[in-house]
């Protein structure tokens, strides 16, 4: 994995090394806990901090752990690693606790800090931890928390987290074997090469029962959860994406009385939440438990309405069908995974129904597992928005979303290049409108000109991938439209390209942040494009962007317009021409270029109703990162 590195920018200068300046109250704690999933008897135990001495200890026969630990430097992430003895030796866990002072400041009269169960769910946030802090900033456990705070709601779970958790449950229930290389299953979940072939060994033996039988008793057992947070205020929580070119999760806002609003990238709705650990089930539909261990909140409409619902026009054995596909309802869940980390869980119900079809029988999708990604259960310790200065730019995503007729396309959020003023005023590039700013409770709130508002708010500084990781809320007249994960860049300048500087091979590397490539465990697979020189290239997917040119590479044709934009033009033949377009907005290292991208879009040829001189519309486009090779 590739390591970036960028400057902080003054305006995402904020307070996020608390965990050095914290004070400690006693040094020698008390960490009392538990094993799950397996329970680990008899099982080695070793606490870990950075600058602190590491000490070992013992389970009980009930997998049950009390260490005494000597914390002499408050801003030590403490660590637990846990490897099972005789029958379970195969077997190993951990779990991000949270710093020396933290655990101080929080223990009990007794000098004792209670610790949440390690389990395989604990032990993945841990191996993602790893992963990040060794591929961008070189670093392996034990940790500072100053090393992770720039982090701690960026690190991406999507996809990882939940091939680490089915992998280990694997492997636990020794359902399949350890890799040669691995002593322990932790050893597996550390290495992204024995991960994947533990990955590709349950996909090759695994079908829907077993997945049911091996992780039903982890994903559902309460335990695992915490409960969900009250409500003295409006809160507003979510779980999210933070890769580039990637927009998941939801926003729930919750007023005292449990009525608010559901929004996504996809819509918003009205929607009253039930606080289901207040209540007397959680999953219903898989087992009962005792009142109070539900650890859920739904987001569901007044009146049973669908929170969403999208249409579109199938062709079903020669007949044009309408098909809506309704969400009914969403739940989030709150994973006691990391005193120190948030981890929030989505399960969802959708679905399908044919409203002019009556014979057509509805599909019912609905989540047999929660899917984990990263979020915060309220605002409260995110970093805050300083106040732009005057000529600030940023690249920010915006809700004005618009079909393309002429492309038979739809562009959702749009990414634009603000400019901001000391007079309150932000300029946006490229929608050619003026809306007004300010920074309201930590959040970036821009009004007026024509759009919704929007509030960003921000859950990461500008870190190794050279841009911030936000979630934006847009509402129209009070009445919120979308909420999405987005990414901004700042300090994003007004470049042009330099055709002699052009020339090279281009790789995105949007989803570094995301850790294990698209199908996994498949091997990684790269979209790259040669601009070679006197305007000609070829484009292709490789298995290592510094592959040779295959044979099956498409040709095209680019150049730098009056703009000093890069238009690149691949031909496809009868299907027609594809056009890509790219700004130039910042160069790291030489080799990292920021652009605000238009397209790939593909326009028809003119001998089936095609523009003869397509033109791309620089209205939409969305934020991407390439690498530039040599050729």
């Amino acid at each position: 994995m590739l390591r970036f590195k960028t400057a902080l920018a003054a305006a995402l200068i904020f307070v996020i090394f608390a965990g050095a300046t914290e004070s400690m109250a006693s040094s020698t704690i008390t960490l009392q806990g538990q094993t799950k999933h397996p329970v680990l008897a008899n099982a080695a135990v070793e606490v870990s901090a950075a600058g602190n001495q590491t000490v070992m200890g013992t389970t009980n026969q009930s997998g049950s752990y009390a260490i005494d630990f000597e914390c002499t430097v408050p801003g030590g992430m403490v660590t637990i690693t846990v490897t099972g003895t005789g029958e379970q030796s195969h077997v190993g866990a951990a779990r991000v606790v949270h710093s020396c002072a933290h655990l101080s400041a929080n223990a009990d009269g007794q000098g004792v800090f209670a610790v949440g169960p390690i389990s395989p769910i604990s032990t993945a946030v841990y191996a993602i931890v790893a992963w990040t802090l060794s591929d961008f900033e070189n670093l392996s456990p034990p940790w500072m928390r100053s090393a992770l705070e720039p982090y701690r709601f960026a690190f991406e779970f999507w996809v990882g987290h939940s091939t680490v958790t089915s992998s280990l449950a694997f492997l636990n229930t020794q359902e399949i074997d350890l890799p040669a290389a691995a002593s322990t299953s932790l050893d597996v979940a550390l290495d992204r090469n024995l991960l994947a072939q533990s990955a590709q060994g349950v996909l090759d033996i695994a079908q829907a029962a077993d997945y049911d039988r091996v992780l039903n008793p982890i994903y559902l057992d309460p335990s695992l959860y915490l409960p969900t947070p009250s409500v003295p205020a409006t809160i507003v929580t979510a779980n999210y994406c933070v890769s580039l070119l990637t927009s998941c999760g939801s926003v729930f806002v919750i007023d005292v009385n449990n009525f608010g609003s559901f929004s996504e990238r996809g819509g918003s709705s009205a929607s009253e939440f039930r606080f289901r650990d207040r209540e007397d089930i959680i999953f219903q539909e898989k087992f009962v438990a005792a009142p109070g261990t539900l650890r859920a909140i739904r987001a569901a409409t007044l009146d049973g309405s669908p929170l969403i619902s999208r249409f579109l026009v199938q062709t079903i054995e020669g007949q044009q069908v309408e098909e809506s596909s309704d969400l009914e309802w969403v739940e989030k869940l709150y994973a006691n995974a990391s005193e120190y980390l948030t981890l929030v869980g989505e399960r969802n119900r959708t679905v399908r129904r044919f409203p002019n079809n009556p014979e057509i029988p509805e599909e019912v999708f609905e989540s047999r597992r929660p899917f984990f990604l990263t979020g915060f259960e309220d605002t409260s310790e995110l970093p805050s928005f300083v106040e732009p200065a005057d000529g600030d730019q940023w690249v920010l995503e915006f809700d004005v979303s618009a079909s393309i007729p002429e492309l038979d396309l739809f562009f959702g959020p749009r990414a634009d290049r603000v400019t901001f003023g000391a007079d309150g005023t932000a300029v946006l590039e490229r929608a050619d409108t003026t809306m007004q700013w300010t920074v309201s409770d930590g959040e970036l709130v821009l009004e007026g000109g024509g759009l919704p508002t929007h509030r960003y708010r921000l859950t990461s500084g500008e870190w190794a991938k050279a841009y911030s990781s936000m979630v934006v809320r847009a509402a129209d007249s009070g009445e919120p439209t979308v909420s999405a994960d987005v990414v901004g860049l700042s300090g994003a300048q007004s470049l042009v390209f330099d055709p002699a500087d052009v020339p090279g091979r281009y790789w995105s590397i949007a989803f570094v942040g995301r850790l294990l490539p698209s199908g996994f465990p498949e091997p990684p697979s790269y979209f790259v494009q040669a601009l070679e020189e006197g305007g000609t290239g070829w484009s292709a997917s490789l298995a290592d962007p510094a592959d040779p040119k295959p044979d099956s590479a498409r040709p095209l044709q680019w150049e730098v317009n009056a703009r000093g934009e890069v238009v690149i033009e691949r031909d496809f033949g009868a299907s027609g021409t594809q056009l890509r377009n790219w700004t130039l907005l910042k160069i790291e290292n030489g080799e990292d270029f920021s652009v605000l991208e238009v397209g790939p879009a593909l326009f028809a040829s003119p001998d089936f109703g095609g523009p003869e001189d397509p033109v791309l519309p620089l209205d939409t486009g969305r934020l991407n990162i390439y690498r530039q090779l040599p050729l």
